[in-house]
């Protein structure tokens, strides 16, 4: 099994043993370090990747990203938040055609965390 293999099997686990309960937002944080390889072009190629996602889904979501400041030398590279309407949307997303073709050979190793906010209300 590939690492992207098992990385997918255990967000799907993690995704399936969530309360599906009416979700105000799921926020879903990804940290990374890329290769020492990785050249300034293959990290500019996978944040235009990550940028472009929006665009290639059926359904909504929101997507920040940014290369880390430098403050603290134990930091990741590299972080990606995205904003999920619902779970169903977060769950579709991990399988979607989009998501599995970001370019992931500069990437050497990556965190993530998936946590529910309520939206004020308006």
């Amino acid at each position: 099994m590939s690492i992207i293999d098992h990385i997918l099997e255990r967000k799907w686990r993690i995704a399936a043993e969530l309360p599906h309960e009416e979700v105000a937002m799921l926020i879903h944080c990804v940290t990374l370090k890329f290769r020492d390889s990785a050249s300034a072009a293959d990290i500019e190629t996978f944040a235009q990747a990550v940028a472009a996602l929006p665009g290639r889904l059926d359904f909504p979501i929101r997507t920040r990203q940014g290369r880390d400041l430098g403050e603290r030398p134990a930091n990741a590279d590299y972080a990606i938040v995205t904003e999920f309407e619902t779970l169903e949307d977060f769950n579709a997303y991990l399988v979607h055609p989009a998501h599995l073709a970001l370019p992931r050979e500069p990437v050497e190793s990556m965190q993530s965390v998936q946590f529910r906010v309520k939206v004020p209300d308006a």
